[in-house]
């Protein structure tokens, strides 16, 4: 089986059997490089290029234009506004590897009548698990306390943890992974409150408005994809309602959350501290003792990234076999 699992297999084609015209698809993974295998399962004819590179080097708009011929594309989290789309003139079909699909520019693809399918549903519950994860690390000061265990401070003089049973939990975006997160802050003992854009009912969950939430909460998740309702939905006014004990933890996009105003939060201590799972590029906070940071961490488990690539080839799949596939958005 083909696995570029050390990243040195960064191109590759391959091409499947089946009757028919071939079509012709272009894999681009910034990520872990996966097996290029999984779509050697698909029924139709199907020529694949695989471009996997880790290094942060990957261009988009530079493949396209060695693959212009592409009729499906399969990506993530790259630009794919119109200006890049248009360099494949022959795309019928976008795949992200995402159940985000904010990078795509949807009106140009409906206009062109190219259909776009995310992978809705792949992360099961790991995503949920590692917000609690970033809860525990921060309430529990595990960050600064390894730090200065390793320096040889066993006393650890100054750092104290907070207790989460007993606390309320204020989830912000309750859908499958929001949904998740509540369910496991019951475990530990905590009230839950959540507010949505949209009216929903969810068992040990008490509906409120964002305002209310905030300012009850010992513990905020923000569990909400981009859109533009969500874009900027915590700023400086919104974190002045937050408790001076409380937590944030966001596996949102980055753009729900304003940097500089968190930073200067977290730095002034007006909150106990946050944990974040950044998707950008970048690392726009300062180093702070009460900041964890991961990025793009949240669904990379074994369990989780194999339900992905079945989620993404399955749309692959269903379109070479003239079906419609699955978690289509236009």
């Amino acid at each position: 089986m083909p696995d570029p699992a050390d990243g040195a297999d960064r191109t590759r084609t391959v091409t499947s059997g089946g009757d028919g015209p071939t079509r012709r698809c272009l894999v681009l993974n910034d990520r872990a490089p996966v097996p290029t295998d999984v779509l050697d399962r698909v029924a139709g004819p199907l020529e694949t290029h695989w471009v996997q590179d880790p290094s942060g080097a990957l261009d988009p708009a530079r493949e396209f234009r060695r693959h212009p011929d592409t009729q499906i594309l399969v990506t993530t989290y790259m630009d794919l506004g119109a200006r890049n789309l248009r360099l494949l003139p022959e795309l019928e079909l976008v795949v992200v590897t995402t159940t985000a699909v904010e990078y795509v520019d949807l009106d140009h693809c409906r206009e062109r009548g190219v259909a776009v399918c995310n992978t809705g549903g792949y992360t099961g519950d790991a995503v949920a698990e590692h917000a609690v994860a970033l809860m525990m690390a921060v309430a529990k000061n595990v960050v600064p306390v390894h730090a200065r265990v390793r320096a040889g401070d066993m006393l650890c003089a100054g750092e104290q943890g907070m207790e989460i049973s007993g606390k309320v939990a204020g989830i912000v975006g309750m859908g499958h992974i929001g949904s998740g997160v509540a369910r496991m802050v019951r475990g530990l003992g905590m009230e839950v409150l959540h507010a949505n854009r949209s009216p929903r009912r969810v068992e040990g969950s008490t509906p409120v408005e964002l305002t209310k939430l905030l300012s009850v909460s010992d513990a905020v998740f923000l569990t909400l994809p981009l859109n533009d309702d969500s874009r900027g939905l915590l700023g400086a006014e919104e974190l002045a309602l937050m408790k001076p004990s409380a937590v944030l933890v966001s596996i949102s996009p980055d753009e729900v959350l304003d940097p500089r105003a968190l930073a200067a939060a977290l730095g002034e201590r007006r909150i106990r501290g946050a944990g974040l799972d950044l998707i950008g590029g970048h690392d726009p906070y300062p180093e702070l003792d009460n900041l964890v940071l991961s990025s793009r961490f949240a669904a990379n488990t074994r369990e989780c990234q194999e339900r992905r690539r079945a989620a993404w080839a399955a749309a692959v799949a269903a379109f070479v076999e003239g079906r419609e596939p699955p978690h289509r958005v236009v």
